[in-house]
């Protein structure tokens, strides 16, 4: 039996990041099953409801870590947006700490669909050159990632894929993720995930009026609303303000099991989304999407499926309820489904990769 290592921001409540755990641990069921992987997990706060059967290690305590990695065969992070000091350099670090202690006990490591960067402080970037160069797998989830580790001067064959959920839907039975039937005609269902960023006031009120602007726009129809906190800690208080304010329901995710969410964009015609994986679930049940790109990877993921981004910022209120309206006019078309299948199949190469680095190919 192989012992698989997965390290990530796991067991914070954010949902991107659960869903990729669940991801990844669906995809590799089948070997669980059979006997040829044990999985264990860093994360401090063991899941109640994960598919599949795993071992958990803390990561705050780095003698468990490195015990972790002696254990092991293959140390994997699958996917997320870890490698990047916006948050911390001590952050940034850390995830690189456990990569490189796997190289120096000769563990086979792999990166899948990372998002790298930014990374603005010379330590960072001095230590994210030498570590991250060959590892025995390397993938990031967009361009803009690719060619930053090209400037960092990483010397890798890092392949660009898609960000790893979009592998989830080949795992799930038929009828699990499907395409809801449209609202009735005289009705806009729209879907809200929202989240913290600059001056609390400014980005309610903004937001408020873009909303606002919609419901200007198509004057005729019921505009129903729903605000998900994908991140309850960090997005509950915008949310309810939110819901308040516009008179919307709002939902906060069962963080236990975050495939159970997928209901959840089943429902609307159009998503507006701050977060990342607002847009990936928007697209994967094949929903048109509206973002505002915190960071470049809302707008990455934006351009990938030709779909309307906004600065954070969000002066441009009416513009916004305009590409809301044009959106939920537009549909999820043929162009967009190309799209999600091109997608799906980048994902299904890291799927492919972590399995053969498993089974020793």
């Amino acid at each position: 039996m192989k012992r698989l290592l997965l390290f990530g921001y796991f067991g914070m409540g954010n949902f991107g990041d659960d869903l990729l755990l669940w991801t990844i641990c669906l995809r590799l069921g089948r070997l669980v099953e059979k006997g040829d992987v044990e999985i264990t997990v860093l994360c401090d706060v063991p899941y109640e409801k994960l598919p599949i059967p795993v071992n958990y290690a803390s990561r705050k305590h780095l003698r468990e870590v490195a015990r972790e990695i002696r254990r092991s065969d293959v140390v994997c992070a699958p996917g997320g947006g870890l490698l990047q000091d916006k948050t911390s350099l001590p952050s940034l670090l850390y995830y690189l700490n456990i990569i490189r202690t796997a190289k120096s006990m000769r563990k086979k490591t792999a990166l899948l669909a990372q998002g790298i960067g930014p990374i603005s402080s010379y330590i960072g970037r001095f230590f994210a050159r030498r570590i991250l160069s060959g590892m025995d797998y390397f993938s990031v989830r967009d361009e803009g990632s690719a060619s930053l580790i090209e400037k960092l001067g990483v010397k890798s064959d890092a392949q660009v894929t898609s960000d790893l959920t979009f592998a989830l839907s080949k795992a799930l039975m038929p009828g699990e993720i499907r395409p809801a039937e449209n609202s009735s005609s005289n009705e806009i269902n729209i879907l809200v995930c929202p989240k913290r960023f600059g001056d609390f006031d400014h980005q309610v009120s903004r937001l408020c009026a873009a909303l606002y602007g919609v419901r200007r726009i198509y004057k005729e129809k019921i505009i129903n609303l729903k605000i998900a906190a994908l991140h309850a800690k960090q997005d509950l208080a915008i949310s309810s303000e939110l819901a308040e304010r516009l008179a919307g329901e709002i939902i906060e995710f069962d963080q236990s099991d975050p495939v159970a969410n997928y209901t959840h964009f089943m429902w609307p015609d159009v998503v507006l989304s701050y977060r990342l994986h607002g847009c990936v679930m928007a697209a994967q049940s094949r929903r048109p999407f509206v973002a505002i790109s915190y960071d470049p990877k809302v707008s990455s993921l934006a351009k990938y499926f030709n779909q309307r981004h906004f600065d954070p910022e969000i002066r441009e209120s009416a513009e916004i309820g305009d590409a809301v309206a044009e959106a939920y006019k537009k549909g999820f078309g043929r162009d967009d489904r190309d799209a999600l299948n091109r997608a799906q199949a980048a994902s299904e190469k890291d799927i492919d990769a972590l399995t053969r680095l498993i089974q020793g190919d």
